[in-house]
């Protein structure tokens, strides 16, 4: 599909969207998109991100197939 069809596929699906929320959320990815800004971390989420790299460099972590299932146990373990 080139750009200009897969446009027209988005507006169309997008002309569908009747919930604000998921609207809003889309409005902010194509502005993240399209942004030239640089996002500057809080002292928190550095040090989050440092943590997650040093589980990753111990080897603490999951594959995204794993991670998967185990969201999906999870989703029907706590939905009603």
């Amino acid at each position: 599909m080139d750009n200009s069809a897969l446009k027209e596929s988005i507006i169309k699906k997008v002309e569908d969207i009747n919930d604000p929320r998921l609207l809003a959320y889309l409005d902010k990815l194509i502005d993240i998109e399209n942004s030239t800004k640089v996002y500057y971390m809080s002292d928190e989420e550095k040090k989050m991100v440092n943590e997650g790299w040093e589980a990753y460099k111990k080897g603490d972590y999951i594959n995204g197939d794993d991670a998967d299932r185990e969201i999906d146990e999870w989703l029907k373990n706590n939905l009603v």
